[in-house]
């Protein structure tokens, strides 16, 4: 009797073919399937793999990123490679002279790359100039900068949480209760920093708090001066940051 093995987890879940029924794409896939048969190119590997793509995984590259690029030492009289869209980038006030390789460009970052004296070729004219990758610089635009990503984490609101949230709008009367209270979540404990001139030592006396984050109920007043006694702090008399006023300074300045 044999033993029944679950081949559930042995798939191999990547792409070896685009979704996409586009000729022209699907030309490209074969003619850089068999360079990276025949030749041991890491280039055409990678150019390979990212023709298979979804457009997700393939975001654009401005002009201003590629220019940013080449203008790096050793990058002359190389060609710029993007498996992708090529877009205009109106914040660049002179485009430099640039040769670029990439499967669409917008009209207007077509304009101004040939104006400028540029080149724009195709990846098959790029198999017959340069069959290896070399003299090429290939680049990708920022795959982690969609809106979806920024939501997309540690719950917002938590210690160390940079999350986006999902809220309605930015405002006093929406989605504002998270952390201000211990039934949403957690309370979160704001402790100002103080700092108190005591004149019969002739010292000033700080009391240097961080943000504490008391979960479940709310803190008592013991939990409080725990935390205020805990990081109390002698400074000498000179202090250029702190203004004396009354006895008592308010800086804002962390420990």
């Amino acid at each position: 009797m044999g033993i029944d093995i679950n081949h559930r987890y042995d798939k191999k879940k990547r792409r070896t073919e685009p979704v996409s029924q586009d000729p022209y794409l699907r030309l490209l896939v074969k003619l850089y399937r068999f360079l990276a048969r025949r030749t041991s190119s890491k280039f055409n590997q990678v150019v390979l793999k990212r023709l298979f793509m979804s457009k997700i995984n393939r975001p654009p590259v401005s002009i201003s990123r590629i220019a940013r690029r080449m203008k790096k030492p050793g990058c002359e009289d190389k060609i710029c490679v993007v498996v992708g869209t090529i877009t205009d980038d109106i914040r660049l006030i002179e485009v430099p002279k640039l040769k670029v390789c990439a499967l669409r460009l917008t009209e207007g970052a077509r304009t101004r790359i040939l104006k400028s004296g540029g080149e724009v070729i195709t990846f098959d004219q790029l198999a017959l100039r340069s069959p290896t990758g070399k003299k090429t610089v290939l680049l990708q635009g920022p795959r982690k900068s969609r809106e979806a990503c920024k939501h997309m984490g540690r719950a917002p609101g938590v210690p160390h949480s940079t999350t986006k949230p999902y809220v309605r709008s930015k405002g006093r009367k929406f989605e504002r209760a998270r952390g201000r209270r211990a039934s949403c979540g957690y309370k979160e404990l704001q402790v100002k920093h103080e700092i108190e001139h005591d004149f019969s030592r002739g010292a000033v006396v700080a009391h240097l708090f961080q943000k504490s984050k008391i979960r479940g109920s709310n803190p008592t007043s013991g939990q409080v001066l725990r935390h205020r006694l805990g990081r109390r702090r002698e400074l000498p008399i000179k202090c250029s940051s702190a203004v004396l006023c009354d006895k008592t300074v308010r800086t804002s300045w962390g420990t």
